[in-house]
């Protein structure tokens, strides 16, 4: 596959300044000599952005001399927010924050291989062997290069869309306990649950009959959510917030009290619930992997249940984005 040569322009795209420095065209060099790697590698054929890919372990390398700029600013958001550099990888005491690593390369690989889109696809197995096998030969050559890198005037700006996924402060903790304050839907929840803040219908039948027996909601059409009619598998949720309701998804919620559950279901499609928008809603979605209620999904590839499972956050952040904080993404646009 061949790739269009890259010019100093796009290399500025990151570098925000009237003028170009000298340091400039060593950088952009650099990331032509990448481009064999990625014309004969059968991943590139993968990527959204075949063009970029070069610049992202360009600007990579830069940030790495300089310990400076978005790639510094995106690994120290994650061990802020999960006590480790980069998802995915077991990171060894030959890690280093402020020199090029393997499971660095890895990891931008993935990002390539793994686009947020309106039809967003399952992520890339983030230790696929060709992924792998392409990290090692950009490795090499970043390694070869290291010490001959300059160390430029200006830090690059915010080029890694992990940057942005990031930013939002962790989810809450839903629980509820005794001594708080509860909407009175809420409490009436509770005293139909016994106390259980989920409760599960195989149809909206079942459902119906619970907003009008337990929540007291007036019994017309109109009022009882007539758009779910055709829906089923709902899961209903209190927290301290109030309620809310998804249709669809009760099949992957391993509960006693679900007759709903299905772990074929739950296995096969669960993973959805972290990267498709509006499946989930972000608070049910927090609860549940609180209280290992999604043990069975898992992402369909070899070690894809302890991948899910110990970075599902950082992937629902990624894929979900304003979904995964409406308030906080709502105040950043003011």
């Amino acid at each position: 596959m061949k790739l269009q040569k890259i010019y100093r322009q796009l290399w500025m795209e990151v570098h925000p300044r009237p003028q170009s420095a000298d340091t400039d065209q060593w950088y952009v060099d650099f990331a032509n000599r990448l481009l064999p790697l990625f014309e004969k590698s059968e991943l590139t054929g993968q990527m959204i952005h075949k063009n970029r890919a070069v610049l992202y372990f360009t600007w990579y390398l830069e940030d790495c001399v300089n310990n400076s700029g978005g790639w510094n600013k995106f690994i120290r958001l994650h061990k802020r927010l999960y006590g480790r550099f980069l998802p995915f990888y077991t990171l060894t005491g030959a890690y280093a924050d402020d020199e090029i690593n393997f499971e660095d390369v890895s990891f931008l690989l993935w990002s390539l291989l793994s686009p947020v889109t309106d039809d967003s696809p399952v992520p890339w197995n983030p230790t696929d062997k060709s992924l792998l096998r392409l990290a090692t030969d950009i490795y090499a050559l970043l390694e070869a290069h290291f010490e001959q890198a300059p160390l430029t005037d200006d830090e690059s700006m915010d080029w890694l869309p992990e940057i942005r996924a990031l930013l939002p402060p962790p989810g809450p903790v839903l629980d509820i306990f005794p001594e708080m304050e509860l909407p009175h839907d809420v409490t009436k929840f509770l005293n139909a649950t016994q106390g259980k803040q989920l409760v599960y219908f195989e149809d909206y039948a079942g459902l119906r009959r619970f907003c009008v027996d337990a929540l007291e909601w007036a019994d017309e059409d109109d009022s009882l959510m007539p758009e779910l009619a055709d829906e089923e598998n709902f899961v209903f949720f209190a927290n301290p917030k109030g309620i809310l309701l998804a249709p669809n998804i009760g099949a992957c919620f391993r509960d006693e009290r679900n007759s709903t559950y299905n772990p074929g279901i739950a296995e096969q499609e669960g993973a959805e619930l972290l990267y498709v928008p509006g499946l989930c809603p972000i608070d049910l979605l927090h609860y549940a992997m609180q209280h290992d209620l999604l043990s069975e999904v898992t992402f369909p590839f070899e070690d894809g249940r302890r991948v899910l499972h110990e970075n599902w956050d950082f992937i629902a952040r990624r894929y979900l984005g304003k979904y995964y904080n409406e308030d906080f993404y709502e105040e950043e646009r003011k």
